[in-house]
């Protein structure tokens, strides 16, 4: 049985080694990027906290005419409108206060060619399920290797020390019990991630919630409900049209 799952765990890894180094190295830089893009000031403070209350009417104070807000993963608000010397504003800005912070900054070529590296190796949706694969084959890694060990040392094995017999041995099973669970949990999300982007699993269509001719009381009461942590996207309507609805994409 140990042979078995030996030659299981060997057969894996030698099958997704190289799309796996792909994805660890372009996956360190794009963790980098990430951190880097965090860093930047453009999230309010107490973020979590302000509603569409406080900030629609801010923003209708501070411009004429309002045509589409974002909120992205890291809590940046971006909004596009135009000010009072007919401008158009596309930046940050302050939910409280509706200054603007800042400007998007187009991602550098090299960080879109990573990024395009690591979701596809430039295949589209061929180089998706690629990857999906790879990282499916490395939860399999993960899981026959645990079975491996079991299957020579019982799940004592698991907790036993590690004999110094050779530093690669040494390393590998070192680094495999250190790195046990997190490479199951990238494995897995890596996988669901392109179930997901392919629409294999439950996938629900965004929530909108349409302004209609709502009394302004009641408007105030059912925007101090929504927090902006919450919303994904606002589209404004025309200036001056009545009949065109305020639109809220949630992120559920």
């Amino acid at each position: 049985m140990a042979l078995l799952w030996r030659y299981a765990h060997l057969g894996l890894a030698l099958l997704a080694s190289g799309f796996l180094i792909i994805a660890a190295a372009t996956g360190v830089i794009l963790g980098v990027d990430a951190a880097l893009e965090k860093a930047d000031p453009y999230k309010s403070a107490d973020f979590d906290k302000i509603s569409l209350g406080e900030t629609l009417p801010k923003l209708q104070k501070a411009y004429p005419e309002l045509i589409e807000l974002k909120v992205d993963h890291n809590g940046f608000v971006t909004l596009q409108a135009f000010d009072d010397e007919g401008e158009e504003i596309n930046g940050y800005i302050d939910p409280r206060t509706g200054k603007l912070l800042g400007r998007p900054q187009k991602k550098s070529d090299f960080i879109q060619w990573t990024t395009t590296l690591h979701r596809s190796l430039f295949l589209h949706d061929t180089g998706r399920i690629i990857m999906a694969v790879a990282a499916f084959l490395l939860f399999l890694i993960a899981f026959s290797g645990t079975a491996l060990l079991i299957a020579q040392s019982g799940v004592k094995g698991l907790f036993n020390k590690i004999p110094k017999d050779g530093f690669f041995r040494f390393t590998h099973v070192f680094g495999s019990r250190i790195f046990l669970i997190p490479i199951i949990i990238i494995a897995a999300t890596g996988t669901i991630l392109t179930l997901d982007r392919f629409e294999k699993i439950g996938h629900a269509k965004p929530s909108l919630i349409l302004n209609s001719a709502a009394p302004p009381h009641v408007e105030r009461e059912m925007w101090g409900e929504i927090r902006l942590a919450d919303v994904k996207s606002i589209e404004f309507p025309f200036a001056g049209d009545d009949e065109e609805p305020l639109t809220i994409e949630l992120h559920d």
